[in-house]
């Protein structure tokens, strides 16, 4: 089972990961968790996606081009780099890029 920390239990690793980021919990627990359980490279990468959406989605653009960078070679770079096409997201652009 996975459980998120609302109680809520799943089968389904991945689904449960899903619903924890619906309730908002911590990316960084998620991921934490994940690694310690030995997870492949592929989920710690879509933890690292849903988090940084969900901090994009809250204005936190810094922190979740941080954990962008985590999913290289696992999620198209254009998906991030359309989100940060706007002048004042140039910088981040570039951190993602490793410029």
């Amino acid at each position: 089972f996975f459980q998120a920390e609302d109680g809520i239990r799943d089968f389904c690793l991945s689904r449960g990961l899903g619903d924890v980021y619906k309730r908002q919990v911590h990316g960084d627990l998620a991921l934490r968790f994940a690694q310690n359980q030995g997870y492949d490279r592929s989920l710690l990468a879509e933890i690292s996606r849903l988090h940084g959406d969900h901090l994009y989605s809250k204005g936190d653009y810094e922190n979740a081009v941080k954990n962008y960078k985590e999913t290289a070679g696992f999620v198209e770079p254009s998906y991030i780099c359309l989100l940060y096409t706007s002048d004042a997201a140039d910088d981040l652009l570039c951190v993602y890029l490793g410029g």
